[in-house]
C-alpha cells in the first residue's frame, strides 16, 4: 500500500484476530487501491479494470486443471495429463487376469489371476508360458500293481491279467525270470490277455507287475526299452532319455541287476554301464521314469 494514512479507528481498540470494515474506517490520500489480489490455489487474475480514484472490477479465472475437472463427465479414476487437463481412467487387464469394479464406483478394484484350466492339485511336471504362467500339469495318474499272479486259461499260453496295463509298463515273470515283450520274443498283451509265444510248464508261476490307469490317459513318462550296445561296447547301453534318479529297473536276460560299482551296473546320464562285459546274445531291458 502506498500514499495513505490512517485517519480514524471507530469504536474499537487495536485487537487480534480478523479485522474487517466494521472495525475500521480508512481514508486514503491519492491512489485508492490499497489491496493487492494474489493468484493462487487454482485461481488466476484474468483481468482488472479500474482507475486510481475509482473502484475496479477484478475477474478471477480457474486454472486449466480445475477447469478441466469442472467440465469432466463420466466416472473413473482421475489423472492429470501433460497438458494439465484432467481425465477419467478405467483399470483394464489382459486375458490372464480378472478385475472387479474397474472404475472404483462400488469400492476398491480387485485384481486376480484368471483360471488356467488346470485342475487344482499336486503335479510332478508343469508346462508354463514365457511369463511363467502354468498352462498344463502332469502327474502320475496310474496305479502300480505288483506281483499279480495271472490266471492260466488251461493251455499254458493264454493268461488273464486283472487290468489293462499302461502301454510299456508291464513286466511279466515266469518262475522268477522276466520275459521280453514282443511278437517275436516271449509274449504279447492285448487288453487283459497275456499270450506267450511258447507254452509254459504247468508248474510255472506267472506273475505280472504293471501300471494301470483308471482315467484312460497314458503316462508317457514311463518307459520300457530293450537296449542295444552303444558304439559296439558290450558294457555301455544307452536309454532314449535320462531317467529320474534311481527310478530305473534293469534286467539282463530277465534277471534283475543291482546298481552300484560293487554290484552289476552304474548309471552315467542316460547310459547303463555294466561292470563286466556282456555278451552279444544277452538281452538288456529297462523300465524307468523319465
Amino acid at each position: 500500500m502506498t500514499d495513505f494514512k490512517l485517519q480514524q479507528l471507530n469504536k474499537h481498540q487495536i485487537r487480534s484476530g480478523v479485522i474487517d470494515t466494521s472495525h475500521v474506517d480508512i481514508t486514503t490520500i491519492g491512489k485508492s487501491l490499497i489491496t493487492k489480489l494474489i493468484a493462487g490455489n487454482g485461481l488466476a487474475i484474468s483481468s482488472y479494470s479500474g482507475a486510481d480514484s475509482g473502484t475496479g472490477v477484478v475477474t478471477l479465472q480457474l486454472d486449466s486443471s480445475l477447469s478441466s475437472l469442472a467440465s469432466l463427465t463420466g466416472i473413473g479414476f482421475l489423472t492429470r495429463l501433460e497438458n494439465e487437463s484432467i481425465a477419467a481412467r478405467e483399470l483394464t487387464v489382459s486375458a490372464n487376469l480378472t478385475i472387479t469394479n474397474p472404475i472404483g464406483a462400488n469400492g476398491n478394484p480387485q485384481i486376480d489371476l484368471s483360471n488356467t484350466g488346470v485342475t487344482a492339485g499336486t503335479y510332478k511336471y508343469l508346462t508354463t508360458d514365457i511369463k511363467g504362467r502354468v498352462t498344463a500339469g502332469y502327474k502320475y495318474l496310474e496305479t502300480w500293481i505288483a506281483n499279480e499272479v495271472l490266471v492260466n486259461s488251461g493251455d499254458n499260453i493264454h493268461y488273464t491279467i486283472a487290468n489293462t496295463p499302461v502301454n510299456g509298463t508291464d513286466m511279466i515273470f515266469v518262475s522268477g525270470v522276466k520275459q521280453i515283450p514282443g511278437a517275436d520274443r516271449d509274449y504279447t498283451i492285448s487288453g487283459t490277455t497275456v499270450t506267450f509265444t511258447t507254452p509254459n510248464l504247468s508248474q510255472d508261476s506267472v506273475v505280472a507287475c504293471y501300471f494301470y490307469n483308471t482315467s484312460g490317459i497314458n503316462n508317457q513318462d514311463i518307459q520300457t526299452e530293450t537296449l542295444q550296445p552303444f558304439n559296439d561296447s558290450y558294457m555301455r547301453y544307452r536309454l532314449s532319455h535320462v531317467p529320474e534318479l534311481n527310478s530305473q529297473v534293469v534286467f539282463a536276460n530277465g534277471l534283475l541287476q543291482r546298481i552300484g560299482s560293487d554290484n552289476d551296473y552304474t548309471m552315467q546320464g542316460q547310459d547303463v554301464v555294466f561292470n563286466n562285459t556282456m555278451q552279444s546274445a544277452d538281452t538288456i531291458s529297462v523300465l524307468y521314469w523319465r
